[in-house]
């Protein structure tokens, strides 16, 4: 269902677990589509027992793509707001987050804009709209130096998480050298993920 490609993968694998009848197999194949696709077990077990009930198996994939699109989405507006506000840690937030590491394309947009340091206030566009709107809902007397620099190592950790899933993903095919290179970025990728995190 949807336009969503990630969404359409997903119901792909929901239509191979429903023929998967061995309970570890399934297991198994539910715990690594979770990996690969970043969706709790649950929503993914949930989906399959509903087509193979006969269900549409549509609207838990899809609602829970949306619920991890808007979750992600809220992140990084709440990272470009308390940048907007605390301007002396753009310089730290260029180091550690690139404009394309944003999902949001508004999001993406203002980073850019952000990280070359244009006048935010005269932008046009979505990243005009995006920048009225998050200095418009910023309360007074808010600490945006550690709300920034929560936010932001946030936003990288998804970036982090959704590069590794995308490596994990290619080991299925790999073979040879591309085999221990994935391997060695997936373990350099979860070191990053683990230092951010403390």
């Amino acid at each position: 269902g949807g336009g969503d490609p990630r969404e359409r993968a997903l119901q792909v694998v929901v239509r191979l677990l429903v023929g998967v009848q061995d309970t570890i197999r399934f297991r198994l194949l539910v715990e690594r589509a979770s990996q690969v696709f970043g969706l709790s077990e649950g929503v993914l077990a949930r989906a399959a027992q509903l087509a193979r009930g006969g269900q549409p198996s549509e609207a838990p994939i899809a609602s829970a793509v949306r619920a991890q699109r808007k979750t992600e989405h809220d992140l990084e507006r709440k990272a470009l707001q308390a940048l907007l506000h605390a301007e002396a840690l753009r310089e730290w937030a260029r180091g550690l987050v690139s404009p394309e590491e944003f999902a949001d394309p508004a999001a993406r947009e203002l980073a850019a804009a952000m990280w070359r340091e244009d006048d935010v206030q005269a932008l046009e566009g979505v990243a005009g709209d995006l920048a009225r709107e998050l200095f418009a809902g910023a309360p007074e007397g808010f600490d945006w130096h550690a709300e920034a620099a929560g936010a932001l190592r946030a936003v990288k950790v998804r970036a982090l998480e959704r590069e590794r899933r995308e490596h994990r993903a290619g080991l299925a095919s790999a073979r040879g050298d591309d085999v221990n290179r994935l391997m060695a970025e997936i373990d350099r990728i979860s070191k990053l993920i683990l230092e951010l995190k403390q």
